[in-house]
């Protein structure tokens, strides 16, 4: 997935370690939801967070979130890009 700079994605979890977001984005991609890994460096500290969608407009972002089960919703935002990201799905062994 490429999120280009100036899209939207809807940010449905951050974790601190990379394991627990991919066990996450597995049970996610269960129910149905297309999440990706996304990885994020604040204060010297590296983060994983759990996103879903690419939109070019935060209305649009706004209305998927609205649209997501309620138990993965809990603290979700909308966050616009602000570089180019390309996301990979990791293959879990």
């Amino acid at each position: 997935l490429q999120l280009e700079r100036g899209a939207y994605a809807v940010v449905l979890a951050t974790f601190q370690t990379e394991r627990t977001a991919y066990e996450q984005v597995d049970v996610m991609r269960q129910a149905g939801i297309e999440a990706f890994v996304w990885p994020v460096f604040m204060e010297g500290s590296r983060y994983s967070r759990i996103m879903t969608g690419m939109f070019t407009t935060r209305e649009a972002a706004e209305a998927h979130l609205k649209m997501l089960p309620e138990a993965f919703i809990k603290g979700a935002y909308v966050q616009k890009a602000k570089r180019n990201v390309v996301l990979y799905a990791k293959k879990r062994v």
